[in-house]
């Protein structure tokens, strides 16, 4: 039987490690101005303007607290997005903005209507959540 010598094993054992450190690691969502770039930026001050001019969703207005609002970026999907006390969250959508859910059974992501479309895929438990912001 062949066997890598001590320190090759060890180099192994380390990039493995490494490898497995950042393919793995997320960074939390962050609300710290100084921890977003320019274009995060802009994207905040985007959602700011259409956040006070209330270019909003049905969907929305049913279901945003308005408590509690900040913004937060996430530096792992670099999307920025308001969030309230509640943990609900605010993304654009095309010229409004849309309430961005995640399913509770297995955290699928999405705007209602893209989550819809995979309805049938679903598991029972996040369907019934969708349901939930049925009319």
């Amino acid at each position: 039987m062949f066997a890598f010598p001590l320190a090759i094993q060890y180099h192994i054992i380390i990039y493995s490690l490494l490898f497995l450190l950042f393919t793995t690691c997320t960074m939390e969502n962050t609300r710290d101005l100084s921890q977003f770039g320019y274009i995060e930026l802009k994207k905040a001050a985007k959602l700011l303007t259409m956040y006070t001019n209330e270019q909003i969703t049905k969907l929305w207005k049913e279901f945003f607290w308005h408590s509690g609002v900040s913004i937060e970026f996430n530096q792992d999907s670099w999307n920025v997005f308001l969030i309230d006390d509640d943990y609900n969250v605010l993304m654009k959508k095309w010229d409004e903005l849309d309430l961005f859910l995640s399913t509770p059974y297995d955290w699928h992501e999405g705007f209602y209507d893209e989550l819809m479309e995979k309805y049938d895929e679903l598991h029972q438990e996040d369907k019934d959540f969708l349901d939930s912001f049925k009319d």
